[in-house]
């Protein structure tokens, strides 16, 4: 059975950690509330003008406060592809897959979202009920942008944990595309995984890997 770790108030500071900003201390632009508006659960948010409106948005600041699924975000939208069309579109943005979601997922469920990088997944299962999620995600500067979004709400059944996920055990090695590249997804390459779906491409990154059975055994 999982557990969320109980979570600090909105402006305890982490140990190590500076104290969070409170939630509005990053408001959107005027034209990107003008965007949002037009966007937001709206038609326009799954036509071809998306794409335009996407890029509209991400000319404003590197951080904005929003809402996702009723939840408050602290999102990244100018080097995260999803944290900018999750804070324009909303569940219109993978929304098929959330349409099979609201099918299967339940307060009994279990909900593994590996691969996590926004929590854009683990919001919409927490939305949905489910008790028991975890959160898994390579890449340490996005579990920690996550976790800084759940700070900004009430304890949700989510655990976060900041490593790989793989047939085998072991250290890899996350290598940032060059800054150009920068919204491409992560993806794997000769056991290597490579991305850049965050800001610091000046620097390699590693992160344990695990095998699920590993973890499961861990849980038992």
């Amino acid at each position: 059975m999982l557990f969320s770790p109980a979570l600090p108030p909105l402006t305890d500071p982490r140990p190590g950690q500076a104290a969070l900003a409170p939630f509005g201390s990053y408001p959107m632009t005027r034209r990107q509330h003008l965007a949002r508006m037009l966007m937001h659960e709206r038609p326009l948010g799954r036509g071809r003008l998306r794409r335009v409106a996407v890029s509209w948005f991400q000319q404003g600041p590197q951080i904005v406060d929003g809402t996702l699924f009723g939840y408050r975000v602290r999102f990244y939208p100018r080097d995260n592809q999803t944290d900018a069309k999750g804070t324009l579109c909303g569940a219109l943005y993978n929304r098929r897959e959330l349409r099979w979601l609201r099918r299967i997922l339940s307060p009994d469920a279990s909900f593994v979202d590996i691969g996590a990088n926004m929590g854009f997944f683990s919001l919409y299962a927490a939305r949905c009920h489910t008790r028991k999620i975890l959160t898994i995600e390579a890449n340490p500067v996005l579990i920690a942008r996550f976790r800084e979004t759940l700070a900004l709400n009430e304890p949700l059944p989510i655990w976060c944990v900041s490593c790989a996920m793989g047939a085998t055990s072991g250290n890899g090695e996350l290598r940032p595309r060059q800054q150009a590249d920068l919204r491409r997804p992560f993806r794997k390459n000769t056991g290597r995984t490579t991305g850049g779906d965050h800001p610091h491409s000046s620097s390699q990154r590693y992160c344990p890997g695990r095998r699920s059975e590993d973890h499961h055994s861990d849980e038992a």
